[in-house]
């Protein structure tokens, strides 16, 4: 399925609503919720997992139809962060890297580190800005 500016800015909504809404603020808090999805509807969710390859924690936004079009990927030993998207176009300030099966652009942006309570949520609200303004980015 190829994802559209406007529709990958409502699935950043979508995500920031479920951080809210499982109190997922730090790091602290997605540890806790390791293993965990938590579903939107049925073709949408969370899930809040680990990769011990990379060191890394995750919180990726599924959709069944069309994979992982958000994925918040946190290095525990680097302390670094990047944001990995999937949409059928360029975003403004992220480096595409390959083409998924359905045509969508992958791209990432490095974060140098999610802060405190901020856990990707500046840049969720900015892509979350392309469901009223696809044109913008």
């Amino acid at each position: 399925m190829r994802i559209s500016k406007s529709e990958l800015g409502k699935i950043a909504s979508n995500f920031i609503a479920v951080l809210d809404g499982e109190k997922v603020v730090g790091l602290k808090d997605l540890m806790a919720k390791l293993k965990v999805d938590v579903h939107i509807d049925e073709r949408d969710f969370v899930r809040f997992d680990e990769n011990f390859e990379l060191e890394s924690l995750l919180a990726d936004y599924i959709r069944t139809d069309a994979g992982i079009p958000i994925e918040l990927r946190f290095n525990l030993r680097t302390g670094g962060a990047q944001v990995i998207v999937k949409c059928s176009e360029q975003i403004s300030g992220y480096a595409p890297f390959a083409i998924d099966p359905f045509g969508n652009i992958i791209q990432n942006k490095a974060v140098e580190r999610f802060g405190g309570n901020e856990l990707g949520r500046n840049e969720l609200k900015y892509l979350s800005l392309l469901e009223a303004n696809p044109l913008n980015n």
